[in-house]
This record gives C-alpha cells, sequence and structure tokens, in this order.
C-alpha cells in the first residue's frame, strides 16, 4: 500500500514523500526491507534512538511524534505514535479482524477464566476458537508464551493473521487497562466487550482508580462504537453487581447484556465446594441446569460473564451447559498440586479484592486450616501491599510473607511495607523455624526466599488443611533485579510434597 494511501483519511498524519510499504512495526529488530518503523516514546526509552536500527534493516519509512533525521526516508509526521502504529498495522494486514469473531474481555479480575470458560462454550458450538492473553496465546495446537496480557498492536495483528491462516474463527482475548491506554487495541473490530470487574490494581501506571476506569472504559465508549459501525450486533456484557459495570453501562451506546444483579443472566441457586459449581442459572427467558468442576466462589461470577457472552451471540443454553463442564482447569487459577490428605492450591491472585475473594473461599471450605504464601511484585503499586497484607491475614490462619517478582526493589523492603496489613488484623509472628510445630494461630511468618516458604507450609501441613499458594498463578519465572530466572510454584510445591513423602 502506498502510504498516500495509508494516511489519506488521517488528518493527524502527514508525510513529506510517498512510498510503497508492507508492514508497520514498533521492534526495530522485526524490520525487514519494505516495512514502516514507527518510533514510539515509552516510558523507558524513546523509539527514537532505534531508527539507525530500522533503516539499517530496510525500513522505507519512519512515523513519529517529532521531526527526526530519517536519512532522506519519508517521515510521516503523527500526533500519536501508539494510535497510528495500530492503525496502520491494521490497515496494511488488510483489516483481519472484520471477518473474525472477536471478543475482548476486560477487567481487574477474572480475564483470564472467562476467556477459557468462553473457549470451552464456542469450542462445543463447533467454532474454531484462539485465546490471547496472560497465560498464553493459544490456537489449533499451537501455543506461545506471551510478554504483554495483550500484545502490541503489530504483535497482536501478526497473530491474528497466524491465527486466520489455520482456520481460526473466533477470538476471545484479554484487553488489559496497559492495553487500552497504550492503545494496543485500537484498529481491532470487536463484536463483543466483556467487563468482569474494577478493583484496586496498577496504579503505579494509572495514579488513580479513577483513570484506571477511564482506561477501561475506552473499550465501551470509544471501541465497541467503533466496531459497531462496521460491524453487526455489536454488543457489551457488563457485571451489574460491580459500580464500575452500572457505570460503563451508561456510558456505552451499544446494547448491553447485564449479568449478576438485575441482568438477563443470573444464579438463581449456586452453590460452590470442591466438587466445583453448580446450581440453577437464568439465560434470558431459560433455566439452565449448571455444573461446572472449577473451585472457587469468584468463578460463579466468571460463569456468568461467559453465559452473557453466549446469550448475547444467541447461542443454545445446552451448548453453554455443556461446555461449562468441560471447562475442567485454568493454569494457576486454583490449580491443585498434588493428591494427599490437605489440599495444595496455586493461584494468581494478585490484588486485594482478588485475595479477599479466594481466601474467603478457602476459609469456608477447609474442614482444617489454612496456610496462606503470598509476596507483593517490586516496582508496582507500593499502596496495595498492606492492603494485601490485611485480605490475606484476615482469612487465614497461617499467613506467610514472601517474595513475588522483586525486580529492582529488595524483598525485605516490599515486606516490611505488607507488615503492617498484616498486623493490622492481630496477628502473632513467629520464627519462620516455628512454622513446623505451630499447632493453632493465626499467626504470621516472613520467610523472604519463596521456594523456602513453600516448603516450610507444606512440611507444616495436617489432613483437612488447606494450603494457598498465592500471586504467581501460572508464571514460571522469577524476576528479580533484571534478571528472569525460571521459578514455578506448582513445580517447587511438587518438590516439597514429594520430600515430604520421603522424610
Amino acid at each position: 500500500m502506498l502510504l498516500s494511501q495509508l494516511i489519506a483519511d488521517l488528518p493527524w498524519a502527514a508525510a513529506n514523500q510517498d512510498v510503497e510499504v508492507r508492514r508497520a512495526l514498533v521492534d526495530s529488530r522485526q524490520v525487514q526491507p519494505g516495512d514502516l518503523f514507527v518510533a514510539i516514546r515509552g516510558q523507558q526509552t524513546d523509539g527514537a534512538k532505534f531508527v539507525p536500527q530500522a533503516l539499517a534493516a530496510g525500513a522505507v519509512a519512519i512515523a513519529a511524534e517529532d521531526d527526526i533525521d530519517t536519512r532522506g526516508v519519508p517521515l510521516v509526521r503523527v500526533a500519536d505514535a501508539r494510535r497510528f502504529a495500530a492503525v496502520a498495522a491494521h490497515r496494511l494486514a488488510g483489516d483481519p479482524t472484520a471477518d473474525l469473531t472477536l471478543i475482548g474481555v476486560t477487567g481487574t479480575n477474572g480475564k483470564t477464566s472467562v476467556t477459557y470458560l468462553l473457549e470451552a462454550i464456542l469450542r462445543e458450538q463447533g467454532r474454531e476458537v484462539g485465546v490471547i492473553g496472560t497465560v498464553n496465546t493459544h490456537y489449533d495446537g499451537i501455543v506461545t508464551p506471551n510478554r504483554f496480557t495483550t500484545p502490541e498492536a503489530p504483535e497482536l495483528v501478526q497473530t491474528l493473521l497466524e491465527m486466520k491462516a489455520k482456520g481460526v474463527d473466533t477470538v476471545v482475548m484479554e484487553v488489559s487497562s496497559h492495553a487500552l491506554q497504550l492503545r494496543r487495541v485500537t484498529g481491532c473490530q470487536f463484536d463483543v466487550g466483556v467487563f468482569t470487574n474494577l478493583s484496586r490494581d496498577h496504579l503505579d501506571f494509572h495514579g488513580e482508580l479513577d483513570a484506571y476506569l477511564a482506561a477501561k472504559k475506552r473499550l465501551f465508549d470509544e471501541i465497541l462504537p467503533v466496531s459497531a459501525s462496521v460491524k453487526p450486533r455489536v454488543f457489551a456484557a457488563v457485571n451489574l453487581e460491580d459500580p464500575a459495570g452500572l457505570t460503563i453501562r451508561k456510558a456505552t451506546p451499544v446494547p448491553t447484556v447485564g449479568f449478576g444483579g438485575e441482568g438477563q443472566v443470573y444464579w438463581r441457586e449456586v452453590i460452590c465446594d470442591f466438587d466445583g459449581i453448580r446450581g440453577r442459572l437464568q439465560y434470558g427467558d431459560r433455566e439452565l441446569e449448571i455444573g461446572c468442576p472449577l473451585l472457587g466462589d469468584f468463578q460463579a461470577m466468571n460463569i456468568l460473564a461467559a453465559a452473557a457472552v453466549c446469550l448475547g451471540l444467541r447461542i443454545d443454553g445446552e451448548l453453554v451447559r455443556a461446555g461449562l463442564a468441560k471447562c475442567r482447569h485454568i493454569p494457576g487459577r486454583l490449580e491443585p498440586v498434588g493428591h494427599q490428605d490437605f489440599l495444595v492450591l496455586v493461584d494468581y491472585a494478585h490484588t486485594p479484592d482478588a485475595l479477599a475473594n479466594v481466601g474467603s473461599t478457602m476459609r469456608r471450605l477447609a474442614r482444617g486450616r489454612l496456610l496462606v504464601v503470598f509476596g507483593c511484585g517490586g516496582d508496582r503499586d507500593r499502596g496495595k501491599r498492606p492492603l494485601m497484607g490485611a485480605a490475606v491475614a484476615q482469612q487465614a490462619d497461617l499467613t506467610l510473607v514472601t517474595s513475588d517478582n522483586p525486580r529492582t526493589e529488595t524483598p525485605q523492603a516490599i515486606i516490611e511495607q505488607i507488615l503492617p496489613g498484616v498486623e493490622r488484623m492481630g496477628r502473632r509472628r513467629i520464627e519462620p523455624s516455628e512454622v513446623a510445630g505451630w499447632n493453632n494461630g493465626p499467626v504470621y511468618a516472613v520467610e523472604p526466599d519463596r521456594a523456602k516458604a513453600i516448603q516450610l507450609v507444606v512440611r507444616a501441613a495436617r489432613p483437612g488443611d488447606v494450603v494457598l499458594i498465592a500471586g504467581k498463578g501460572h508464571e514460571d519465572y522469577q524476576i528479580i533485579g533484571s534478571a528472569r530466572i525460571h521459578f514455578d510454584d506448582r513445580e517447587v510445591a511438587a518438590a516439597a510434597l514429594a520430600a515430604r513423602l520421603k522424610a
């Protein structure tokens, strides 16, 4: 496509020359001859620094917000480089989402679970489904890891093209607040937008909760309306039990399917225990008997979210029921480890609200004690650390505070910011050496080494206890300083269980 054609209807983009361009990219390392390189100013570096590398790799044009030296190749001056990168990537690829059914799921908690639930139901309907999200991207037996929950726009476009080449007709994608703020999904033509919930998270990036909500709202008051201008039957599925959901319902001009509260999809009766979730679900004007093997009270609301999407897509209730029954495993979401007379569960909960929800579920279901290992990520929202400590300590008999991904912070400094919340719950401190002999609580201990912390609670567990290892879930790494080392809570827990059996 000629550069002039690419920007013809973009009043905020202007080129000083014309040239044929093949793709739009933001990573100079991926540039090949014929590509357009978009220099994005990021939080840590400026893409303008990489223009020489892009030109050396064969870039035939450069886009940037500033007047920069492009060594004679065409320069596209744009008002918003991120927005331009997304729009250009989609246009040059022939708008790959135009003939896909694209479902975007946003919210603080539950995004991954909702995408997996939808995948199970949509496959039951006979669709070829691709999933993009926190755990990975997967479709047609292909599984690839993701750097971000929602990839940068050029990478996302390439993934969508590869999915379509394999026959995928429906894509379910987690849409993070970062992705919305940074325009990664601009240019996507969504059929459905899903809002799960909103609670404190990512304030290190957004600054305040109102800005965080504003980023989430973009999917509903900005992107879905544009999609509705080119696609039929675009709608939003919205949690009506969350105040932010009510705000979003008012803000979006597209039709909504509400779930929970006074929505079209809600539980008439629901039971959540160690056998899973079962109950009577109102599905529009039908009532469905639902059974799903997933653990956790919070999954009941995620089931409603998935069902609301299906209602809007006019999927038969029997397919919903059958799909939910087959959704047995979501990586790192109350994922059990081993088979013994106490439960060991690994979960991704890493916000105050998520920890409170998973903790209250386990507290209610545990026949014995609840032992929780958790930490807080470094270089992230520090204000939520004591809140997370309080959320865990309020439910746990033993709270073992450890490291998560400390990044460039010292683990002990992070822990010191968690402890006021734990102590506010009146918990007594014991030493790590006392954990094995501890009989009843509530107490807390500190062990900065995450592997040792997991080993301590596994050794201390008794029949009927629940050991909850929270924060990292499916992650198979730990970030210490700038190093990313292999670390998987599930593997460490399994090794600790094996060592316990040999002892």
